[in-house]
């Protein structure tokens, strides 16, 4: 069964995705920033790391809506070009630090859904690759804290939130069409 062919450039509203990349952003840097006080067993937290990591997933989801506007408005593939790659450089930022060890997960996971005219062996390779990570942080979250209803949903806000991500980059991984 073939996947179900995914647009991320079809024509898009400049102030909807432009307004909603920011919200989506704070939103979920909230969230993110919620989840590691919830994983840690010795909280040391600033306003300023806070204020990092909140701000590197606005970054983030801004430019990823950003280059969503200019695939599905641009004429140039020269100028999509330019929009998917200063997106994905953009996002960088968000695997600082400890988000160092999910960039393989983000990267491959978005390179396995979003790569749609890949053959699926390809895809299935970069699935496997973004699987390791979440591993580790799932088996290091148990390791810290048991076996509990919290820590299931540990595990599950971790999941969603890099769902979410890698669902965010589609406009930066995903092949332009008509183009």
């Amino acid at each position: 069964m073939r996947p179900r062919r995914v647009r991320a450039d079809a024509p898009a509203d400049a102030r909807g995705f432009i307004l909603l990349g920011p919200a989506l952003g704070v939103a979920l840097g909230g969230v993110a920033r919620v989840w590691m006080r919830w994983i840690t067993v010795d909280p040391e937290f600033t306003w300023g790391g806070t204020i990092g990591i909140v701000g590197a997933f606005t970054v983030a989801m801004t430019a990823q809506a950003g280059a969503r506007v200019v695939r599905g408005r641009a004429r140039s593939p020269r100028s999509i070009a330019m929009a998917r790659v200063g997106a994905g450089v953009v996002s960088i930022g968000l695997f600082g630090a400890a988000g160092a060890v999910k960039f393989p997960t983000v990267l491959f996971g978005s390179l396995a859904r979003w790569r749609t005219g890949a053959r699926m062996a390809v895809r299935v390779v970069f699935a496997l690759l973004a699987i390791p990570a979440p591993v580790f942080v799932i088996s290091s979250i148990v390791a810290d804290h048991g076996w509990s209803a919290a820590t299931i949903g540990r595990i599950a806000l971790f999941v969603a939130i890099y769902s979410v991500v890698i669902w965010a980059a589609a406009p930066t991984v995903a092949p332009v069409h008509d183009a």
